[in-house]
């Protein structure tokens, strides 16, 4: 059986910044939606930026999020399949 090497613990420590920075993305467009959606006709938000343009950035910030997850994800699964084809 082969032992792991440096550019395994590379490659999974590469997917996981993936799957961290993936969901902290994620997490900061749920809290712009949860900000959009306290405006208000008094408290309208930022001056020069409509509540849809704020709400399509945080779905573009959400979207991104996801993206970067799913690269993780497959990169560590592509990554573990190839060391244990590898080893055998």
């Amino acid at each position: 059986m082969a032992g792991v090497r440096r550019r395994d613990r590379i490659v999974d420590a590469v997917a996981l910044l993936l799957i961290v920075v993936g969901v902290a993305l994620y997490a900061d467009s749920q809290l712009r939606f949860r900000n959009i959606m306290r405006y208000s006709y008094r408290h309208p938000g930022p001056r020069g930026v409509s509540q849809l343009k704020a709400a399509d950035h945080a779905r573009y910030e959400a979207n991104t999020a996801f993206g970067l997850v799913t690269l993780g994800a497959v990169v560590g699964v592509g990554a573990a399949i190839a060391h244990s084809r590898r080893t055998s």
